[in-house]
Order: structure tokens, then sequence, then C-alpha cells
């Protein structure tokens, strides 16, 4: 289970996404909602989603949801900080930063997203972003699809995922680039 907490954090945060799409109140235990369905446009109809603890921002193009995951005090996680939300049509945007106990643990995850161990069988691209190590990891099967962008910080990462049911793929690849683009890390 170590060898994929990142994988296991990122299904607890989709499961948690897919519970609060239209501001549905109730919080899976642990999880601190800092804010439910913020729709608040920009002058270009994006969503200005700055995570409350996390200490990161980006554009999200739906209301979305802030929200703090806390580590079970067991695990090689300290926390996670959580901005997204889903769309009518199951298109699922989400920016987590996993705080890791140190960072050699922050750096041996993200070698295990860059050398395509988490998602076997995805399409992997280093890349610097930002002045950080970032590496870009597309996966797909026949039902749904997925972007990401993992970079690598001081121990933490940071995570983005855009994923879609398969019918919906042309809308989400659309608007995926603007999205993985838009990360602020201090914003």
């Amino acid at each position: 289970m170590k060898r994929y907490s990142s994988i296991a954090i990122s299904f607890v945060l989709a499961v948690v996404i897919g519970l609060f799409p239209y501001g549905h109140l109730v919080a899976e235990p642990g999880i601190q909602m800092h804010r439910v369905q913020v729709s608040e446009k920009d002058g270009d109809g994006w969503y200005p989603a700055r995570s409350t603890n996390g200490g990161f921002s980006v554009l999200l193009p739906l209301p979305f949801n802030d929200f703090s995951v806390p580590g079970d005090g067991s695990s090689e996680v300290l926390r996670s900080e959580v901005v997204g939300g889903k769309s009518t049509e199951g298109i699922k945007f989400s920016a987590t930063r996993i705080y890791y106990v140190g960072d050699a643990l922050a750096k041996k995850y993200f070698s295990n997203f860059k050398s395509g161990k988490v998602f076997p069988g995805s399409q992997t691209r280093a890349i610097r972003f930002k002045n950080y190590d970032a590496v870009d990891i597309e996966v797909s099967n026949s039902t749904s699809g997925s972007r990401q962008r993992a970079v690598l910080l001081h121990g933490s990462m940071i995570l983005l995922i855009v994923e879609w049911p398969r019918e919906h793929e042309s809308i989400a690849k659309d608007i995926a680039g603007t999205f993985l683009d838009s990360l602020d890390i201090g914003g």
C-alpha cells in the first residue's frame, strides 16, 4: 500500500470530489471542508481556485470545492490540500498538494509517476514547469481518459488531474491545457 499512497490519495480525492459535485454538504470523516461550490468567475469565465492551506492556485472551468484531507498518522503522507469539482458530464478536475514525511519521499513518489510505475501503460513526458521538475501523464482505456501533471516541490508534490468519460473526451481535452498550465505555486 505504501508504494501507491499517491494513487490511494487520488482515489479518495476523486470520491470526495464526486460526493460534492453540486453543493452537497456531507463530508467524509476527517475531511475539513473550507469552501463548497465556489462560483466566482474571472473575466474569461474561469473560476480562480486558491487552496486555503495548500499554497497554490489554479483556474477551473466550473465551481469548485476546497478541502483538506489529513494523514492517518501511520502513512507517509502528512496531509493533502485539494481544490476540485465535477461537471454534469462527469468530467472531474482536481488540484492536490500532497505533503509527504520528508523530501526523499516526495522525490520517490514523483519518480514513480515519472517512470510510469503509477499507471502502467500510461504515456509520460518529463518537463520543466515554472522552474520545477514535472511530468505530464496521459492515461486512457475503453471507458475513460485522463491528463495529469505531477509537479515536484520540496517535501510535497502537486498533482493536477483532468479525468473524463470517453464520450466527453474532446470537450475535456480542449480545456485540459488551460487548467494544467494555470498552476500558480505560492498563489
